[in-house]
């Protein structure tokens, strides 16, 4: 039983650890997405800020050169239709031809690209410390919790077959004493009953240590530490306290009692209600096994539907974002492109009759 049991837990365990790698992976392909998009993307408002800096100059000095002969056409239309002479066309310096127009595009890319860096690395970051990690280690610890739970049962029912089986053995009728030759199996059954108590209290003990505190609901703590419900006997306290008693009563059972003497009928009495007690508490155990699994596997769904709630609220606060800073800001450098292709247009409608001219 004791190796079905490590072997359940370990393929549980390898499940899990299967789950951690696939997440490992995705999260893996997730920052590598963000990666590729921002090498990409960072190259590109380099170039653009080049190349919008380097249109916006040659529409300069196109304008700079046509402007004379804009000037000298209105001045001319001025003084032929509406007779007006006191208008002078002023030239053009060196310094205005020479300046170089600069307007810098790459800022307002930059921090909105590092936001979106940003905001997808928290998406990530959240998700593995606060959901990833917590799902992960309930996981792995649910299995350990089952396995504590079922050998504290298995080993409390065995308190009474040892303490019984040494009794036995006390009054000599025992097989190791009736056909040794026979009895292939040890029966020491001190020996056993201690260690069999030594496991039962590592149980005990496992089962109350913080790495279980999540996994532990308050009805399985008021189960193991308060007054068991409908219950007056063993359990009175708690079934850790009435472990604990049983465990008293299988030494007194086994050790205290001189067999080889009359026995007194209150004895008997003790025996019946030490049985009485083991059976209670095994069916006090499985109630805990009952709530334990009822309970992991609704803290883990709370953890899961956080986690969905997360999602979806970080995915509506990416759109609201979206919304106010990217979209306008995009819509907004649209329409300088085409504002500014539709000046490129003019000026190279006006160079172009300038050479039919």
């Amino acid at each position: 039983m004791l190796k079905e049991l490590k072997y359940i837990v370990n393929c549980d365990k390898d499940f899990v650890r299967d789950l951690t790698e696939t997440k490992q992976i995705l999260i893996g392909l997730g920052i590598g997405v963000l990666v590729i998009c921002g090498g990409v993307l960072l190259p590109f408002i380099f170039y653009t800020q080049k190349k919008m800096n380097l249109l916006w100059n040659q529409i300069k000095k196109s304008a700079i050169e046509d402007s004379k002969i804009f000037m000298e056409l209105c001045v001319d239309r001025l003084e032929t239709l509406h007779k007006a002479y006191n208008f002078s066309i002023t030239q053009t310096t060196q310094k205005q031809k020479d300046r170089i127009v600069y307007f810098s595009y790459k800022y307002n890319y930059l921090w909105r690209l590092v936001l979106l860096a940003l905001l997808g690395s928290c998406y990530y970051l959240i998700s593995n410390y606060c959901f990833y990690d917590n799902i992960e280690f309930l996981l792995n610890k649910k299995p350990e919790l089952y396995y504590n739970i079922i050998f504290a049962r298995a080993r409390t029912t065995s308190l009474n077959f040892f303490a019984r089986n040494y009794a036995v053995e006390q009054m000599l009728i025992d097989p190791q004493h009736m056909s040794p030759n026979f009895v292939s199996i040890s029966t020491d059954y001190n020996e056993k009953l201690q260690y069999n108590t030594e496991e039962l209290l590592k149980n005990l003990n496992e089962f109350v240590k913080p790495g279980f505190k999540e996994l532990r609901s308050n009805k399985i703590v008021k189960s193991l530490f308060s007054q068991v419900q409908d219950s007056s006997g063993i359990m009175r306290a708690g079934i850790y306290a009435g472990v604990f008693n049983t465990i008293f009563e299988s030494f007194y059972i086994g050790f205290s009692v001189d067999y080889h003497k009359s026995i007194d009928s209150q004895f008997f009495q003790v025996i019946e209600l030490y049985y009485k007690n083991i059976v209670e508490l095994g069916h006090g155990m499985e109630h805990i096994f009952e709530d334990a699994q009822n309970w992991s596997i609704t803290i883990i769904t709370r953890y899961l539907n956080s986690y969905i709630i997360f999602a979806i609220v970080f995915s509506v606060a990416l759109l609201i974002i979206y919304a106010v800073l990217y979209y306008p800001f995009l819509h907004t450098q649209e329409k300088k492109v085409q504002a500014l292709d539709f000046f490129a247009g003019i000026f190279l409608n006006s160079v172009e009759d300038k050479i039919k001219a």
